[in-house]
């Protein structure tokens, strides 16, 4: 930057602070050294624009501040990624009289976002966007000061602050209004105020309508004269019960906007007709958009041929295709219209072919749509839908009357959308596509017929489907299924059976889909079913099983290539021997070809012994059969080893060898890891064993494997039968274990010298739980502790009447990164080793300060909800800090003090 030429008369000037300029603080001095010399070389008072990018260009607020006092002369000004109050970048923003524009786009990290008062004094602005602001911003009420402003451009979720501007009808340039509440103020907040706001191009919300008393005050707003405005909301925020028909049909009538009005939304309208210029004399006939939400008319606008009922219960025509009707409108929206009966379609009404979306909410009445009627057939839905060639969207919740739709997806290759929600017909739910990056459907049923419910859906048009979610449906439909080439993920849940009850030999080797993903939730097929369906899915690599309680059994089906010459004829004899006794004992057999396989919560599957008939194979029994199984997840599963007797389980290896990744949580029956002897392949390991266990046979796995990361709970003292005097070679294991990540509670007795010998020169990174108890290490589990000379993380986490941490951390020679987590009562910390470059404190109320003099080597500290802490420490930060993060749930004191900091550290949250 130094060396780039700036000539005197440069007018415009933005520059970006890139990631790597806070990346360490040698780049961090040379970017201040470089923005310092600037003063010097860039003539600011001369600066017309100022643009600052970059996620850490706030880290410079102070060097900006100092270099931008003089510029004065400013008309644009855009701050992107800022976390800084104006203030504190333009020390003289009250200056600023010739400041036109105005854009801030906040920062992930920025809480508040104070705009000064000076900014309502800046007479010449036209624009302030504040579109990307994330964080709070203070009152916006004076903004109707700036006479000549445009745009007050905001995020949808703060539309409020249009609302909050008292005497908005000062503001006669702007164009765009999205938020005015009628009467929210005895004065300043009146619809007169909307009158001279002729230039108004955008959008337009008026509120709390029902507070308009006169035809003569809704006449005030002169909607009529707004030619350029797109977008108009009326809404009235009392209920029917608490209005005045006559009243608000008058003010309605009274609220003309102009004929180029594009998007038209009217909310709680409790009048009893439809105003004359939307309905009999339309006059806004280019709308693109019309939505009519808990309106109470007896007639409504020319949408074809709609009937309502009267509060007797008798049908009356409302409107017809014979009134004049919209020329172009794309969007319709009907919402809350009780009075709603029929909408009737036919191909003479023109309004059809221009229809691209399609919503209908909370009609109680409403028995038929343009497009279904209770007695069609599937051609004549087919050809009612071809008088809305563009309709893509079609939305329809609560409308329980509703019993005929069309087929979704209703086109072939055109993307459409179909939400439907509680309709008349047997499906629950309906979403299409479900939301995610692939092609999906999901679909709810309310438990009826299968040939009422699959009738809604045209499988024809669904070659493309990825991914199918299934809820509460009859059994599948298997013929319509198989037309579904591209379905990779199926996922069923809620059902009685997945299947039509045929018999065996009529489904063998019938079919086949190409499906690698099935999970299957709270489930009461039998196990002959699920088998069955597993047998349909030669691709399938991925199962999951959740609360599935009418599974007792699991084992795997007996791979082809397996099966000797003699077995061969025997073959086809044995695979329904399987099924029936599935069916009779709620087995279930696995394809052998699965990859991962997870079941959780199904508290009475229990893991066979031998899984195939071939009883004298101990070899194949428990999930041998699986040879390429990577990841094995159980959960909640408290009876998955119960079929083992203690004598058997210690010399029977259930797991196939070629596994990965082990979890084994909430898992009885299991007093030894000798069981995972075989897995040489395995890199990852998860145990929560209920009820008594020991620590054999894990130590050869960890001697001889690839196991690298052990996340280890136990009820009871699970290193309780470590023997140090047992052969481990402490040179053989260093050199072949490569654990380096170690997860545990500190009820597991890890904590013991022997065990820490061993670990010493491997272990790298460990996580200690302390749970309720603990309130302190003993003397022996501090100095093992110690013995770990090769960890570079840790983390003690849980220990909710933990009093302090070891005295002795700062041994540690080799630790970068300490986190302390929910540990209530620690008061301060001990000493920390000079190694230490991270420290995350997170959740510790009771701590009040940290240790006066930190290691030199620290680079971050992370304060997160530790509110005691109400100041830094009293010998300062170490010099080579680069972050420092205090932004959330601590004490304002330490916020400001860490704020101070801004410009000396690399990055500063507060």
């Amino acid at each position: 930057m130094r060396h780039i030429q700036i000539p005197p008369c440069v007018r415009h000037f933005s520059i970006i602070i890139d990631n790597t300029d806070v990346e360490d603080r040698v780049s961090f001095e040379h970017c201040n050294e470089n923005l310092s010399a600037l003063d010097k070389r860039l003539k600011v008072e001369h600066l017309r624009t100022l643009m600052l990018f970059g996620d850490y260009h706030g880290s410079f607020v102070k060097n900006f501040g100092g270099l931008l006092r003089e510029a004065t002369a400013l008309r644009v000004i855009f701050l992107s990624e800022a976390s800084y109050n104006l203030e504190d970048i333009l020390h003289n923003f009250s200056k600023l009289v010739h400041l036109h524009y105005l854009r801030i786009k906040s920062s992930l990290y920025c809480q508040d976002l104070c705009l000064p008062s000076a900014l309502f004094r800046l007479y010449h602005l036209e624009i302030i966007d504040l579109q990307s602001v994330q964080c709070r911003v203070s009152s916006t009420r004076n903004i109707s000061n700036l006479v000549k402003l445009h745009h007050f451009l905001l995020p949808k979720n703060m539309l409020q602050f249009h609302s909050d501007i008292y005497g908005v009808g000062k503001l006669k340039f702007l164009q765009e209004l999205r938020n005015f509440n009628v009467g929210k103020e005895s004065d300043g907040f009146e619809l007169s105020q909307l009158g001279p706001l002729t230039e108004l191009g955008g959008s337009l919300g008026i509120y709390n309508l029902e507070n308009v008393q006169t035809e003569e005050e809704a006449n005030e707003s002169k909607l009529l004269r707004k030619n350029h405005l797109r977008e108009l909301i009326l809404q009235w925020g009392s209920w029917p019960s608490n209005n005045d028909p006559v009243k608000e049909d008058n003010v309605l009538r009274s609220l003309v906007p102009h004929s180029n009005l594009q998007d038209l939304c009217i909310r709680g309208h409790g009048g009893t007709n439809c105003p004359a210029w939307l309905c009999e004399n339309l006059s806004v006939k280019c709308l693109e958009s019309l939505c009519l939400d808990n309106v109470s008319w007896k007639n409504l606008p020319p949408l074809g041929e709609m009937w309502m009922v009267n509060e007797h219960g008798e049908e009356y025509q409302c409107c017809s295709i014979s009134s004049p009707g919209f020329h172009n409108l794309k969007r319709l929206q009907l919402s809350n219209i009780y009075r709603l009966k029929k909408w009737v379609g036919n191909d003479n009404c023109s309004l059809f072919s221009h229809l691209e979306v399609l919503i209908i909410k909370d009609c109680s009445e409403l028995m038929e749509l343009p497009f279904s009627h209770p007695t069609c057939s599937q051609a004549q839905q087919e050809k009612k839908m071809a008088w809305f060639p563009r309709l893509r969207e079609l939305v329809i919740f609560y409308c329980p009357k509703l019993v005929s739709m069309p087929s979704i997806p209703w086109w072939t290759g055109a993307p459409c959308s179909a939400q439907l929600e509680r309709v008349g017909t047997g499906i629950e739910q309906l979403v299409y596509p479900s939301y995610g990056k692939e092609f999906s459907l999901g679909i709810e049923g309310k438990g009826g017929e299968g040939d009422e419910f699959w009738s809604g859906l045209n499988f024809s048009n669904l070659t493309d489907l990825e991914k199918f979610h299934m809820k509460i449906i009859p059994f599948l439909s298997l013929d319509k299924l198989r037309v579904l080439t591209s379905l990779k993920k199926i996922d069923i849940e809620g059902v009685s059976s997945v299947l039509p009850p045929v018999d065996w030999d009529w489904y063998h080797g019938m079919y086949r889909f190409p499906v690698e993903v099935l999970h299957i939730s709270r489930c009461d097929a039998s196990g002959k079913e699920l088998t069955l369906l597993l047998s349909f899915l030669p691709n399938l690599s991925e199962l999951f099983i959740s609360e599935c309680k009418i599974i007792t059994g699991l084992g795997v089906v007996e791979d082809a290539e397996t099966v000797s010459r003699e077995q061969e004829q025997q073959t086809r004899v044995g695979e329904e021997e399987i099924i029936i006794a599935a069916a009779a004992q709620g087995l279930l057999f696995l394809p052998s070809q699965l990859q991962e396989l997870m079941i959780y919560n199904c508290s009475n599957v229990s893991l066979l012994a031998n899984s195939s008939h071939d009883n004298h194979t101990e070899a194949g029994g428990g999930l041998q059969r699986l040879r390429c199984l990577r990841s094995l997840w159980i959960d909640k599963c408290p009876e998955f080893l119960s079929s083992y007797s203690s004598s058997l389980i210690s010399s029977f290896l259930p797991f196939p060898t070629c596994l990965q990744d082990l979890d084994l949580l909430d898992v009885k029956h299991m007093e030894t890891l000798q069981p995972l002897s075989n897995l040489t392949s395995l890199t990852g390991l998860m145990l929560r064993i209920l009820g008594g266990s020991t620590e054999e046979g894990l130590w050869p796995l960890l001697a001889h494997g690839h196991l690298t990361k052990l996340h280890l709970y136990a009820d009871s003292d699970f290193f309780a039968g470590f023997d140090p005097s047992r052969p481990h070679d402490k040179e053989v294991f260093a050199c072949s274990s490569k654990l380096f990540y170690l997860c545990t509670e500190i009820n597991t007795g890890f904590l013991a010298a022997p065990i820490c010998s061993l670990l010493s020169s491997t272990l790298t990174k460990l996580y200690l739980s302390f749970g309720t108890e603990m309130e302190r290490l003993t003397k022996e589990q501090e100095e093992a502790l110690q013995l770990l000379t090769s960890l570079q993380e840790l983390e003690f986490s849980c220990g909710f009447n933990l009093q302090r941490l070891p005295a002795g951390l700062h041994n540690l020679i080799n630790l970068e990164k300490l986190q302390v987590e929910s540990c209530d009562d620690i008061k301060s910390l001990p000493s920390l080793p000079s190694s230490l470059q991270e420290l995350v404190m997170e959740h510790c109320h009771a701590t009040k300060s940290l240790p006066n003099a930190l290691p030199i080597s620290l680079e971050i500290l992370r304060i997160c909800h530790c509110d005691a802490i109400k100041s830094l420490p009293k010998n300062g930060l170490p010099s080579l800090m680069l972050e420092l993060d205090v932004l959330e749930g601590n004490s304002e004191e330490l916020k400001r003090a860490c704020h101070k900091l801004i410009g000396t550290i690399p990055i500063v949250r507060a």
